[in-house]
């Protein structure tokens, strides 16, 4: 019986070695992934302009889960995805969108209000005053924020 277990351990060991090797051989060329192009925004710019929430939800979150995306494109794709996520009543999902833009760009008054708006809408008030009360700081002339 001890020779029985033997075997099977040296059978499983001999099998999974070119498996192991094969799958070093694989990583060590890595360069395919250095070569992989930059993204392309287009498709989103254009469901952004198009309205096309859909499209916008598709293409721009292709977008924004690649590293390679430039900061401004990411901008513009998670606003248009907050916006469209903020209409759909998907409010958490909203917030964390606006939460990435501010994380990117802390100066923009127009988010803070929006994320100000989806945080009354939660229930949440601290939070949607101060979100209101950024957007008054960055723009003290800012309308809705003023309203809110």
């Amino acid at each position: 019986m001890r020779l029985g277990m033997r075997a099977w351990i040296l059978i499983a060991a001999l099998v999974s070695l070119p498996c192991a090797a094969g799958f070093r051989t694989a990583r060590a060329t890595g360069t395919e992934a250095e070569k992989v192009p930059p993204v392309d925004p287009a498709p989103c710019l254009a469901a952004i302009t198009g309205n096309d929430e859909d499209r916008i939800m598709v293409a721009c979150g292709a977008l924004i889960d690649n590293d390679k995306t430039a900061k401004a494109d990411r901008l513009k794709a998670l606003i248009a995805r907050g916006e469209v996520l903020a209409r759909k009543d998907q409010t958490d999902r909203a917030i964390a969108d606006y939460d990435a833009v501010l994380q990117l760009d802390p100066t923009l008054a127009d988010i803070f209000n929006a994320r100000g708006e989806l945080w009354w809408k939660k229930g949440d008030r601290p939070k949607a005053v101060s979100d209101f009360a950024a957007a008054l700081k960055l723009n003290p002339d800012h309308p809705a924020a003023r309203a809110n």
